[in-house]
């Protein structure tokens, strides 16, 4: 509940053992992702890895009445593909259907495994990725949102679960197979629009998180904090961005003691 007490525990059975690393909520549903990312205690005893791409499984996503319960959970199958993070999702009414929209990183198969049989994986890019979930007709539609491959996906918090307009996440847009972030991008969902800042070559950029200008604040109206490494000289950096004006680079900046390894990542809280 809203004091953080428990209120309900409940466990269902999936079709087989996912890596499931992010989940789906929107104001009267969870969808818990069970994607063909497999573990298999098999393997493991027998020295391969846990954790393998095994895309013959399939995707399939549970999708929960929060009011209801596990009772109420339908499978809903969507194309074998990964997901590691979910940028936000809500509901959405079109004549009385209702309709489930995410839009998450969509890595076409999962990178940084191996395969089933022990091959080596692809190391495949992440892209943005509109899910819509028709709950009559148990289907799901994909639709690219932006061809920017990146990863990271942030909100302003205020409006996860809810219809939103602004996200952000960090990209790599230096030659192929690299996938060192370097690029910070801004997207305006209402208009369509993008804004991006690049980092001088050598550097990287991790995740940037929003924090809003007040409780009053527009969506959207706030900074960005990330952390960048800064190569030549071998250390990170903590900077500042105006939210929606990313393209003009940092507007603030402090450097670090020592380097942040790439990945960390996490939010802010009141203090």
């Amino acid at each position: 509940d809203a004091d953080g007490k428990l209120i309900k525990r409940e466990t269902f059975e999936a079709p087989y053992c996912s890596m499931i690393h992010d989940c789906i909520v929107t104001e009267h549903y969870i969808v818990i992702p069970v994607l063909p990312l497999s573990g298999s205690l098999a393997r493991a005893m027998g020295g391969q890895s846990v954790f393998a791409w095994e895309p013959a499984l399939g995707g399939h996503l549970a999708v929960i009445p929060r009011a209801e319960g596990v009772a109420g959970l339908r499978w809903i199958e969507v194309p074998a593909c990964y997901v590691f993070h979910v940028m936000n999702a809500f509901e959405r009414s079109e004549g009385g259907a209702v309709s489930i929209v995410a839009d998450v990183m969509r890595y076409a198969s999962a990178p940084l495994f191996p395969n089933a049989d022990g091959t080596r994986g692809e190391n495949a890019p992440a892209y943005l990725t509109r899910w819509t979930i028709d709950l009559a007709a148990g289907a799901v539609t994909e639709t690219p949102l932006d061809d920017i491959a990146g990863e990271f996906p942030r909100v302003d918090e205020r409006f996860a679960g809810l219809p939103y307009r602004h996200g952000w996440f960090v990209g790599h847009t230096s030659k192929p197979g690299d996938l060192r972030p370097n690029t910070l991008v801004h997207l305006d969902l209402a208009t369509g629009t993008r804004k991006t800042w690049t980092v001088p070559p050598r550097d990287a950029i991790g995740e940037a998180v929003f924090t809003h200008a007040g409780p009053d604040a527009a969506e959207g109206e706030g900074w960005l904090t990330a952390v960048i490494y800064r190569g030549d000289e071998d250390v990170s950096e903590f900077v500042v961005f105006d939210a929606q004006r990313i393209d003009q680079g940092p507007v603030a900046g402090a450097k670090l003691p020592r380097r942040v390894p790439f990945g960390f990542h996490g939010q802010w809280v009141a203090g």
